[in-house]
């Protein structure tokens, strides 16, 4: 009714006649409006799901396509070895070629985090500048519920709060100081440090000694199986490489 409604008001535009049908049609379409957010308002209207890898869905498709042909007599015959090949290949190429080490730096309005993915390993938030939402639809959008820990980098764990974004929350200058390794997760050795930054010109300082303000702040250094050395806090430094968060810009590091 509201697309033949509205294709009619369409055509009475064209005699300059599109008024007798103006109101009935902008009660229609608030009426409409009306419904899908009602209906899209309710609990059980949408799920929450973790992104898919290229490759997961690319084998989904190659599945699909097994199952709709299935009925096909000519399709039979060397279908199922020929999709579940192919499924086999595309999920293995995915795990041999997936970075030893994610990286993301999250920006918005000089206000940032970083997440780090070990490959089939833990997932750290590094920082809380961003609001717990955000941060959760980050998790999300790399295909994890629910981090292993939260790795605060100053003392100010009230800014926003991620208790619920991962199973353990790190808060330093409480059990942990720099210099002292914050626990194993996994494969995964996390170290605190002191912050480190950069100057314009380039040059990189760590922000040492302890003052009880707020300006005091630590980084976070990860040991992996053949990463070693991966720091990371207000920057990633990692390699003799320094790589800064971009204003309003999601920065991806593959190592």
């Amino acid at each position: 009714f509201l697309l033949g409604l509205t294709f009619i008001y369409y055509v009475f535009s064209w005699f300059n006649l599109a008024f007798i049908l103006h109101y009935p049609t902008l009660i229609c379409l608030q009426g409409f409006k009306y419904l899908v957010e009602f209906f899209a308002s309710l609990p059980f209207a949408a799920w929450q799901v973790t992104a898919w890898g290229a490759g997961t869905i690319a084998a989904y498709y190659v599945g699909l396509f097994a199952l709709l042909h299935a009925p096909l007599k000519k399709w039979r015959r060397g279908l199922l070895i020929g999709t579940s090949m192919s499924i086999l290949g595309i999920l293995g190429m995915q795990y041999w070629l997936t970075p030893a080490v994610r990286i993301y730096l999250l920006d918005e309005w000089y206000h940032n985090i970083a997440l780090v993915q070990v490959k089939h390993g833990p997932v750290f938030i590094v920082g809380n500048g961003l609001s717990a939402p955000k941060a959760k639809q980050a998790l999300y959008k790399i295909g994890c519920r629910q981090a292993d820990g939260v790795l605060l980098t100053d003392g100010n764990s009230a800014k926003n709060d991620y208790t619920s974004l991962a199973k353990q929350v790190i808060v330093p200058f409480q059990t942990t100081w720099p210099g002292e390794t914050v626990g194993l997760f996994g494969n995964t050795r996390v170290r605190m440090q002191w912050g480190v930054h950069q100057t314009k010109q380039g040059r990189i300082w760590y922000n040492t000694g302890y003052s009880g303000s707020k300006y005091d702040e630590v980084s976070y250094c990860f040991d992996v199986p053949r990463q070693t050395g991966i720091c990371v806090g207000r920057l990633v430094r990692v390699q003799g490489r320094v790589i800064t968060a971009q204003t309003n810009q999601t920065v991806e590091v593959k190592l």
